[in-house]
């Protein structure tokens, strides 16, 4: 729990944007008088900085690093021009002229001055306007902030669907709830993040999901993939018409998701893509074993948390194994990985 000084008390403020703690805060006034927010508490943000939202309690305001409350609400600000009336570059009649506007024309409200506001033009000229000559419709709409995976993880959501988290990949993120982020797919689908695998960008604007990145995009059709293949026979030499062995498995997935060729037996797989680390595996990986004594042997799809999806010989079916179990760890050979980009 972070502890953030009052600023001073704000003046001309119109309709506020909201936004969710993440954390909980003790926010401290200039009289050492405590205001508490809990996790989850639901805000108004009132003005924003590069780095900080004003936020708005009763007639106190506060500072808060925008590391610590999510944006999820924007107040559209938009008004209709009544009659014909000008910007102005000071709030007084007196003032230089910026732009002439004409009744119909619509403007943005930026924030209010007493009776005068500040309007931004669609050809962004700025300036004071007297708002009885402007009529507005405020309303509010959702806004999709960015969020950055701190972890290489596989999460599962309704109707059996797969999204990959990858360290430093961006996802869109629009509200948080039960201490999880709440997620947007590639197709628009909400699910959920353990607030410990997501963090917010900071600072960043309103996105949406064409964020996702084409790399996260092909991981995902990959793991989906693999994951409906779950429970399928294992059927040596075969590679889906009766069933799958272990090469003919990953050959599956990557040719019915991605249309990339591999090779064809385990020990030729081991020649595709790049090589990675033990220590850099990532969901999509391919990790291959020697499980036969004589080299090379088996490979399976590795989805994160230590597991992999193989076609198992012992269980005879499409399943899920721990690579670090005892058996799989002292058989480890390589790794490679197809998706680069």
């Amino acid at each position: 729990m972070a502890t953030i000084i009052i600023i001073v008390m704000l003046s001309s403020i119109v309709f506020a944007d909201t936004g969710v703690f993440i954390n909980s805060f003790s926010l401290k006034n200039k009289n050492g008088t405590i205001t508490e927010f809990a996790e989850e508490d639901v805000v108004d943000i009132e003005r924003e900085s590069e780095n900080t939202y004003i936020i708005g309690k009763g007639s106190e305001y506060f500072e808060v690093p925008k590391s610590e409350v999510l944006k999820t609400k924007v107040s559209k600000k938009d008004y209709k021009v009544l009659e014909k009336t000008f910007l102005l570059d000071k709030p007084e009649e007196s003032g230089n002229i910026i732009k002439t506007l004409n009744p119909g024309e619509i403007v943005n409200l930026v924030r209010s001055v007493g009776d005068w506001g500040i309007f931004v033009t669609e050809d962004m000229n700025k300036g004071f306007g007297m708002l009885k000559y402007f009529k507005g419709n405020p309303s509010e709409e959702a806004f999709i902030s960015h969020g950055l995976a701190t972890v290489d993880k596989v999460i599962k959501y309704d109707n059996n669907k797969y999204y990959v988290l990858e360290i430093g990949e961006t996802t869109p993120i629009k509200d948080y709830r039960d201490k999880k982020f709440i997620a947007l797919d590639e197709n628009g689908c909400e699910f959920s993040i353990p607030k410990t695998c997501m963090k917010l960008n900071d600072g960043k604007g309103s996105t949406s999901r064409n964020i996702i990145s084409r790399k996260t995009s092909n991981l995902n059709k990959v793991i989906n993939d693999a994951y409906s293949k779950i429970g399928r026979p294992y059927v040596y030499g075969d590679k889906g018409s009766r069933g799958f062995d272990c090469s003919g498995f990953t050959c599956s997935v990557y040719e019915a998701s991605m249309g990339i060729e591999l090779n064809r037996s385990s020990r030729d797989q081991s020649l595709n893509g790049i090589s990675v680390e033990r220590s850099e595996l990532k969901p999509g990986d391919l990790i291959f074993f020697n499980t036969s004594g004589n080299g090379i042997s088996h490979v399976g799809l590795y989805i994160g948390d230590g597991k992999m999806i193989h076609a198992s010989t012992s269980n005879s079916q499409i399943e899920i194994a721990d690579i670090n179990s005892k058996y799989y760890s002292s058989r480890y050979v390589k790794a490679r990985r197809i998706i680069t980009k």
